[in-house]
């Protein structure tokens, strides 16, 4: 399956922003447990650099770019949520959330919280998980 699509690294604080102009209220699967919600000025301060990105534009209202908008509206609007994550604190966890089509997140950098957005066919979700640094470095936990 040939995908069209491209991967987009963002901040926790634009995907939040970005599903939050979706019209999202939750969101499973990607906070950590000392994950706190952004203050305004954060919020304002990134809208303001999103815009001067290009991700979003703001006319009578916000409009998120095409390519972005479709994966923030998969992981909004999806049915099922799988997550692979592990004991060990080394792996970072990746998310998929699956709908009409498949958005993998995963955590990019350590410092620099960073996520990482792409599309994936749902034929090559276990292909992905096994052939990805997940299932080989680093991983000696023996719960999944």
């Amino acid at each position: 399956m040939e995908l069209s699509s491209k991967a987009y690294n963002l901040s926790m604080n634009e995907l939040l922003v970005l599903l939050a102009l979706k019209g999202a209220d939750k969101l499973y699967g990607v906070f950590d447990k000392d994950f706190e919600v952004p203050k305004d000025a954060e919020v304002h301060k990134t809208v303001f650099n999103m815009g001067k990105k290009g991700i979003v534009d703001c006319d009578d209202s916000f409009i998120i770019r095409e390519e972005i908008d479709a994966l923030i509206g998969e992981i909004k609007n999806a049915r099922y949520l799988l997550v692979a994550a592990s004991h060990d604190d080394a792996v970072r966890d990746q998310v998929i959330y699956i709908g009409k089509r498949c958005v993998l997140l995963r955590f990019t950098g350590i410092e620099n919280e960073r996520i990482r957005i792409e599309e994936i066919p749902d034929d090559e979700i276990g292909r992905h998980l096994f052939e990805s640094e997940w299932m080989i470095k680093n991983n000696t936990s023996d719960t999944i």
